[in-house]
């Protein structure tokens, strides 16, 4: 009986010695406290720095949704029925096409290139225009809706340190893309 007990206790004295003790965590930490408040003020002072040194980067948004029959009346008329319709789902194809087409972004990137030149991190002059715009696309990105959103749309987002710049560059550039896809439309039905 008294075997076993030995191993009894024994089994709760290694099990207090996994055990840590809190008191004894603080008083050893108390000990090292001026190399406790020289690491915390170091982390305090760098994170610091780093918040004034960062550029921010803001992403800017734009989503195209699919339009109404309504909306397409101009292009759906009785007179023009035998030469060109527009229904809902061809118009939203369209457009998604258009705003995914890296051809369609190529081109606005060459024809905005010297507004895009005016933002610092947006273009460097030691890559080539190839580059230039990879780096431009990577910033750039398109996302379509899933198959359990309720409505169908195309979202186009942008990053850039400058918020203002970004915003108006999106917005040119889906105005461009769907105005590029209906003239091109138009020339392929002449």
């Amino acid at each position: 009986m008294t075997s076993t007990n030995e191993r009894m206790n024994d089994q709760q004295q290694l099990n207090n010695d996994d055990e840590i003790d809190l008191f004894d965590l603080i008083d050893d930490i108390w000990s090292h406290k001026r190399w406790v408040f020289i690491g915390l003020f170091t982390t305090v002072i760098l994170a610091g720095l780093y918040l004034f040194n960062a550029t921010p980067v803001y992403q800017t948004e734009a989503k195209v949704k699919s339009a109404t029959a309504n909306d397409l009346t101009e292009f759906s008329r009785p007179q023009l029925a035998d030469i060109y319709t527009l229904d809902v789902e061809k118009a939203f194809s369209s457009a998604k096409s258009a705003l995914l087409s890296t051809g369609y972004r190529k081109e606005f990137y060459e024809l905005k290139l010297d507004e895009i030149k005016a933002i610092p991190d947006a273009y460097n002059e030691k890559l080539t225009l190839e580059q230039n715009f990879s780096n431009f696309s990577e910033q750039f990105s398109v996302k379509t809706s899933g198959i359990k959103d309720t409505e169908s749309f195309v979202q186009v987002s942008l990053k850039s340190s400058d918020a203002e710049f970004a915003s108006e560059l999106l917005n040119e550039f889906v105005e461009y893309a769907l105005f590029r896809r209906l003239r091109d439309s138009y020339d392929t039905m002449l």
